[in-house]
């Protein structure tokens, strides 16, 4: 049995009934009471789809699942042994179909838990049992950059290394790398992307995680900040609405 929590229909839904597990709900409802908000379990990986064709590489029987492209140090995921290149297959006994689909579940679990979790390495099945974490505040290592979590804003940043200016095509610039967005948040509506690059906090340049964070902070008292931002090859200024502190 669950309980419905998003309907996807015209303008935004198709009819489609999103359900979670009554317990789960029930996790959600008590965090809501005691401290008015959700603090969603953290897992430390960062991964994408599996693309057409690459699935045969991994030895899976459908391009499904999620690529771990890397793995935080001393993360939950880390601890419990996950390694890039695993490929995650099933959440919990159900099958795992693709990278936004396994964020949004895992973080619906509370830290804490204990989530089972199967992936494919060297072609071969394996379980893995993580015990979540509170998602950190501050900065952590990953992809040889500096990545911090602004919850308040609800995404999840990366300075802009070379490795990943060469991938992206960003070779002459410097920012932020968006890296992920939870939906509804002020960032979300702002119409900022995972894959946004953040190049200027109130057309002042930010060259790194700590030089936007400390613009947000500057920018906080007029509750909000004008960022310019690269997508692919489009500049454009978006207006982000900041949370009262």
């Amino acid at each position: 049995m669950g309980i419905n929590t998003a309907i996807i229909g015209p303008g935004g839904n198709v009819g489609i009934g999103l359900a979670i597990p009554s317990n789960m709900a029930r996790d959600i409802y008590t965090q809501l009471k005691e401290s008015g908000a959700v603090v969603r379990g953290f897992l430390g990986v960062q991964g994408d789809d599996v693309e057409p064709g690459v699935g045969e590489y991994f030895g899976l029987d459908a391009d499904k699942g999620v690529v771990i492209n890397d793995v935080v140090k001393d993360s939950p995921a880390d601890k419990a042994g996950m390694k890039q290149d695993d490929v995650v297959v099933e959440l919990e006994g159900q099958p795992v179909s693709n990278w936004n689909e396994f964020r949004n579940r895992v973080a619906m679990y509370k830290p804490g838990s204990e989530v089972r979790i199967v992936v494919i390495r060297d072609g071969r099945r394996k379980p893995l049992t993580v015990t979540l974490e509170k998602r950190p505040d501050g900065e952590f290592a990953m992809g040889g950059g500096s990545q911090a979590v602004q919850e308040s804003l609800g995404m999840t940043l990366q300075t802009l290394t070379e490795e990943l200016a060469s991938r992206l095509g960003y070779e002459d610039l410097s920012g932020v790398l968006v890296m992920e967005v939870r939906p509804g948040s002020p960032a979300g509506e702002a119409g900022i992307q995972a894959g946004t690059l953040i190049t200027e906090v109130n057309r002042k340049p930010v060259r790194n995680v700590k030089e936007f964070n400390e613009a947000i902070d500057n920018a906080a008292a007029d509750g909000r900040a004008l960022l310019r931002v690269r997508d692919e090859d489009w500049t454009r200024l978006l207006m982000l609405r900041l949370p009262k502190k």
